[in-house]
């Protein structure tokens, strides 16, 4: 009998969290089709200072960039990388130098309800390239002034090495300048074979 009060708050608390936990699921899983900005994009806009940011669509992410940041990603030599998932969820949904306090399990239910494609995508698309340029449309019209889709594959390699040094302004530093040439080589390399072929 005593119990009971017991028994009954802690169903409520469960059932609020059940249903919480389903909301942002179900959030999630809409988003995946809608070209959202990042939070710091959003963030910007309301305080006045609206960073440059444009969204690259599938169709506008070229298939050889798509595979070069996966290269890079994969044979990066760092073991306590976050995922690629992972680190979307902390570019697209917290503000910038904030504490990103659960983006594993934020990252773990976007490895479960969207597609690689998607996250990539819209990692591409959150990526800080300055204090006012965010996703790869607005870095490579800043620094190339040319859209995505007619990049070489040196200004390819160099704004995917940049993702660790967002400044578009500054000088890469040498231990970049050897990422960006590792990723030239493997960029020009698939061109070739695709060319063969």
């Amino acid at each position: 009998m005593i119990l009971w009060p017991f028994r009954w708050l802690l169903r409520q608390i469960l059932g609020i969290i059940l249903t919480l936990l389903v909301g942002l699921v179900g959030i999630l899983w809409v988003l995946q089709w809608v070209p959202f900005p990042p939070v710091v994009v959003i963030q910007g806009f309301f305080q006045g200072s609206a960073p440059k940011w444009g969204w690259l669509g599938p169709e506008d992410i070229p298939p050889l960039l798509q595979e070069a940041v996966q290269w890079a990603d994969h044979t990066s030599h760092r073991q306590d990388s976050p995922s690629l998932a992972e680190k979307t969820a902390v570019l697209v949904f917290y503000p910038r130098g904030s504490s990103a306090t659960g983006s594993a399990w934020l990252g773990f239910l976007l490895e479960n309800l969207w597609s690689e494609a998607h996250i990539l995508q819209f990692y591409l698309n959150a990526l800080p390239y300055d204090e006012d340029v965010y996703g790869l449309k607005a870095a490579a019209e800043r620094r190339f002034q040319k859209p995505v889709a007619q990049l070489s594959p040196n200004e390819m390699a160099e704004l995917i090495a940049r993702r660790r040094w967002p400044h578009l302004s500054r000088p890469l530093p040498s231990w970049l300048r050897a990422e960006q040439e590792r990723l030239r080589r493997f960029l020009e390399k698939k061109l070739s074979a695709a060319y063969a072929s």
